[in-house]
């Protein structure tokens, strides 16, 4: 999402699971990029929002070990696509905002939610309550059910609000200057919805490895959830 997420960048990763059986290809894909210099959502000469060039620059966007350092300029269907998977995070992003999960509340309703969408998805998941059964630990397979993969996690609970200078709802994602506002939008629930709203292209993958999502609690309070979930992973 750059540098939309409150300041904070995210660079997203395609993870190639149909190329080798013991240890999958990871590459970067441009779904989102690297920090911005320019701040406010202007378009480069290449055309793509939140270039690294100004306006009226040669843009260089994408150099890097895929390309052995060349330049390249983005191709129009590129672009879209890139603009796609950003709306998409983002539309997601603003629905898990709206769940309050700062850590002294329940996550419940957060997690069925995601189970929700994980079972629309042709995705069963499992979950683990703490002793209270106010709160719980998601763990979701994709692909086919054999030993190793890769892990995606991240923790649903968010810091409390208390006693901040807020300019707008914290629950509800604000986008002004070129950023987005709101509790969660960097730690972490846009990690989770850049996840959720790739649920279609992780799912028609042939995948040879399976991908684990794994949802906790209470990470901002000692990460007291996670040793639950990491044992139904082992």
């Amino acid at each position: 999402l750059n540098s939309l997420v409150g300041g904070f960048s995210v660079s997203l990763v395609q993870v190639d699971l149909t190329l080798g059986d013991e240890c999958p290809v990871v590459r970067e894909v441009e779904l989102a990029t690297r920090p911005a210099i320019h701040r406010s959502p202007h378009r480069g000469a290449c055309g793509a929002r939140f270039c690294r060039s100004g306006p009226s620059q040669e843009c260089n966007r994408g150099a890097g070990r895929n390309d052995r350092g060349s330049s390249r300029r983005h191709t129009l269907e590129g672009n879209r696509m890139t603009d796609d998977a950003t709306a998409r995070s983002i539309a997601m992003l603003e629905k898990l905002v709206a769940f309050d999960t700062v850590s002294r509340n329940s996550n419940l309703a957060f997690i069925d939610y995601v189970r929700d969408l994980l079972k629309a998805a042709g995705v069963e998941s499992r979950l683990v309550f703490n002793e209270e059964r106010t709160k719980a630990n998601l763990l979701a397979t994709i692909g086919p059910n054999i030993e190793g993969g890769i892990v995606l996690s991240g923790h649903t609970d968010v810091v409390p609000i208390d006693d901040q200078d807020w300019a707008s709802d914290p629950f509800s994602v604000v986008e002004r200057d070129g950023l987005l506002y709101g509790r969660g939008t960097a730690d972490m629930k846009c990690f989770i919805a850049i996840i959720l709203s790739s649920l279609g292209q992780m799912t028609r993958a042939p995948l040879k490895s399976p991908i684990h999502l794994a949802f906790s609690y209470d990470e901002e309070v000692g990460c007291a959830g996670v040793p639950s979930l990491i044992r139904l992973l082992m």
